[in-house]
């Protein structure tokens, strides 16, 4: 089995695994593959180990889970292949900074996706560089959608939760000469991804590089070109010396 193949079976066989207290070498004898190289390869692709990617998969899951039933935590912990409340409440809150006990039905926490084929292809294929430049002011002029599908889109987080956001999308002008115009200011160009899928690049970035605590405002602009997008983040603290 080729590594590609291998990499997308290893998903495969952990998204269907998740209630199981499966670890790395059940993935490598899955596909056949020693723990070092296939672990290797997995982290240089997907940008997570394999250990990190199966704890986080069943974090998110069983948080998914948590919500809808209002199980006991203990019982959630048992479902998704845990040895005790304990280690599932660090292991909670290594991913979501809180134990499961603080949570609330309203809550919107940092959810991981599974990767799955079409994003595994994008990941296979990536080309991506880390910029750090400061960017001159600017203005977005851009109407509310839901869609991602767009030149430039102004993606705006919410204060309270670190999931909850909506999308603008619309053009960046070098005055304010309309109603719906936000004034961008302090920025950084963080990263370059070379692809057009505004919607990978976006997760990309916030799987891999978003830190909340650096932003001095709650927005991301993401610019996209003819063969790039730009991810660009108000801060004031470049962490190149470009």
């Amino acid at each position: 089995m080729a590594i590609y193949e291998a990499l997308k079976e290893s998903i495969r066989f952990i998204e269907s695994n998740l209630e199981k207290n499966i670890g790395v070498k059940d993935v490598a004898d899955v596909v056949s593959y020693s723990q070092f190289y296939l672990s290797r390869e997995f982290s240089r692709v997907t940008h997570i180990s394999i250990y990190d990617y199966i704890i986080r998969r069943k974090i998110c899951e069983s948080y998914r889970y948590l919500i809808a039933t209002q199980s006991k935590i203990v019982d959630v912990a048992f479902k998704y292949g845990f040895n005790s409340h304990e280690v599932y409440s660090r292991a909670f809150k290594k991913v979501f900074g809180m134990n499961p006990s603080q949570i609330r039905v309203d809550d919107y926490l940092a959810y991981y996706d599974a990767i799955d084929d079409h994003y595994f292809d994008f990941l296979y294929h990536l080309n991506w560089e880390l910029v750090d430049e400061g960017v001159t002011s600017c203005y977005f002029d851009g109407i509310p959608t839901r869609a991602l599908e767009y030149r430039n889109a102004l993606i705006v987080l919410s204060k309270d939760h670190t999931y909850e956001q909506f999308r603008l999308q619309g053009n960046l002008v070098a005055v304010k000469d309309t109603h719906l115009v936000y004034e961008l200011k302090d920025m950084v160009h963080r990263i370059r991804v070379y692809s057009t899928n505004t919607d990978f690049a976006y997760r990309f970035f916030v799987d891999n590089y978003l830190d909340r605590n650096d932003l001095t405002s709650n927005y991301i602009l993401l610019k996209k070109e003819n063969k790039y997008i730009d991810i660009i983040v108000p801060t004031l603290n470049p962490r190149s010396s470009h």
